[in-house]
């Protein structure tokens, strides 16, 4: 588990969950958050879920940290499930646009996945 003053993250098998605020001052910063998922998914045929249904914001650092690490998954055929909070408009415009990364390559075989199959 992450914390800090504005935001937490909890890991756990398969799935991290945000929580807060999130407004680091770099997308190097970002990736020290970012680490264990990284890793999770390197290689990984299962499924991996990103909760950030509870994240009240996210910087423009982190929506890029964020954004390479499911290019990195789409990469590496890693299945993700994003989970978002249908009151948040921030965070369907984001998936949204994030889901455009995904389609991007034609060769990827792999699906973007959230709780509605977007």
């Amino acid at each position: 588990m992450t914390a800090s003053h504005d935001y937490e993250v909890i890991t756990s098998v398969r799935t991290s969950i945000f929580k807060g605020t999130m407004r680091l001052s770099s997308m190097e910063a970002y990736t020290k958050v970012f680490h264990s998922i990284h890793d999770d998914i390197t290689g990984a045929s299962e499924l991996y879920t990103l909760d950030i249904s509870e994240l009240e914001h996210l910087n423009s650092a982190g929506l890029s940290s964020l954004a390479r690490l499911c290019v990195f998954a789409r990469e590496n055929n890693a299945p993700l499930c994003f989970i978002i909070s249908e009151s948040s408009t921030w965070q369907a415009l984001r998936l949204k646009s994030i889901k455009k990364l995904w389609n991007r390559s034609e060769e990827h075989t792999s699906e973007l996945q959230s709780p509605d199959h977007l």
